[in-house]
């Protein structure tokens, strides 16, 4: 099926961004792209990623708001406490698709999630819109929502998600600042999240190549994604 080329389309491209920066951080050491990567050479296979998504770009479009209208008939009929998933939901398919929609999705869900009796859902809501501020610059709100949200019950597939909304935050804000102290005190809150996810899941291998990448290890980096983009699980679509 289509989708789940799709799938594995796009999960080479998530993949592969992560091995282009590395692949970048190779170059500006001096370090020959040979001596990173495989045979098949990782640049080109970027490209060709990208080429086929460039082509096919209006039937991700078309496949997302397919599941979106699916996801909004099924939220008329849905029991108010199951409102709360539904939101997520639809927050996930417009989320870097279109912004405004996301925004009052995750709005709808915050407000859904108010004294419901799942904390994680609780949380997902307000991580939700907290990713959807940093999204558009609103940094402080942000910061705010994250803030504001009661770690204690949380499991840790949902810790995970709030050091990761923390670490992109962090990223986000080191990138946008001017002053020096500022991008160094960011750059190190983002270090101290990325910390904690690997914590609890040692095994995390975007966070775990991004922090080899950080600590100059640019070769066991590569070796952490290659056969993560060689194995992907393509039965397991995207959206």
């Amino acid at each position: 099926k289509f989708e789940v080329q799709t799938a594995k389309i796009m999960k080479q491209f998530f993949c592969l961004r992560s091995k282009l920066s590395i692949l970048l951080a190779a170059l500006a050491l001096g370090l020959s792209i040979v001596s990173c990567s495989k045979p098949d050479n990782q640049l080109e296979r970027l490209l060709r990623v990208l080429d086929e998504v460039i082509v096919n770009q209006k039937v991700y479009e078309r496949k997302r708001l397919e599941k979106i209208e699916i996801c909004r008939q099924q939220m008329l009929s849905a029991p108010e406490d199951s409102l709360v998933y539904f939101y997520d939901r639809m927050f996930f398919l417009f989320y870097s698709f279109q912004s405004d929609s996301a925004l009052f999705y995750a709005r709808k869900g915050v407000e859904a999630s108010i004294n419901h009796p799942d904390r994680n859902a609780a949380a997902k809501a307000r991580i939700n819109l907290a990713n959807i501020y940093y999204l558009t610059g609103a940094y402080p709100s942000s910061h705010v929502m994250l803030n504001g949200i009661d770690r204690s019950s949380l499991s840790e597939r949902m810790l995970i998600e709030l050091y990761s909304s923390y670490n992109s935050l962090y990223e986000a804000l080191r990138i946008s600042a001017i002053d020096p102290e500022d991008k160094q005190h960011y750059f190190q809150r983002a270090i101290s999240y990325k910390d904690s996810i690997l914590a609890i899941n040692p095994e995390n291998f975007f966070v775990k190549s991004d922090r080899l990448l950080i600590d100059g290890k640019i070769i066991p980096a590569m070796d952490v994604l290659n056969p993560i983009c060689e194995n992907l699980d393509i039965s397991d679509p995207l959206m």
